[in-house]
């Protein structure tokens, strides 16, 4: 597993070097875009080895997690007076962290003896995978920042929308459907 972590930050850091040294219109890193979900494809486009395309991978894991980062610390700051809630969402965290890292090793396993088993493709894939795992733990996370009630009149969503008094922010008493 740290290999592989190596391999991939190592490519990015290749391809991010080499894009720091150019003018700011021919960059190549790309960025993810949490709004649309899509990343632009710029990077992509002027690939022409797999190298750079390695690194064009790599600029993908960081763009993501900058935005789980920042997702993270939002969440943080909204529920700042919920110390049972920042408690968990910590461990939940730690968990995902956890869970992402063996979801990683399932689908590109490390095999004795042979450290270029997936060959040179290997980072590209091994990053691409990476992103698609944090994007979907942003998604999950950002429940927590919605500023509408995340059902249908439903009471079940938890710490969603719930200050640390252990009351539903304003929608469940004020036009939650069915109340009065």
């Amino acid at each position: 597993m740290k290999y592989l972590r190596i391999v991939v930050m190592f490519t990015a850091a290749i391809c991010c070097s080499a894009c720091a040294s150019e003018p700011a219109k021919t960059k190549r890193c790309s960025t993810w875009n949490s709004s649309s979900g899509h990343t632009q494809k710029k990077c992509w486009k002027e690939a022409v080895s797999q190298l750079d395309l390695n690194g064009c991978a790599g600029d993908e894991v960081d763009a993501a997690d900058d935005e789980l980062n920042r997702v993270y610390r939002s969440i943080k700051i909204r529920y700042k007076e919920d110390a049972i809630f920042l408690k968990y969402l910590k461990a939940s965290q730690l968990a995902w962290i956890k869970f992402s890292d063996a979801q990683l090793e399932m689908r590109y396993p490390t095999y004795p003896g042979d450290p270029r088993h997936y060959g040179s493709i290997h980072p590209m894939c091994y990053g691409l995978y990476r992103a698609k795992l944090i994007r979907e733990r942003i998604n999950v996370l950002e429940e927590w920042l919605t500023t509408e009630y995340p059902g249908d009149g439903e009471s079940c969503t938890g710490s969603i929308n719930v200050s640390a008094s252990g009351n539903l922010k304003s929608y469940f008493f004020q036009g939650c459907p069915g109340s009065r």
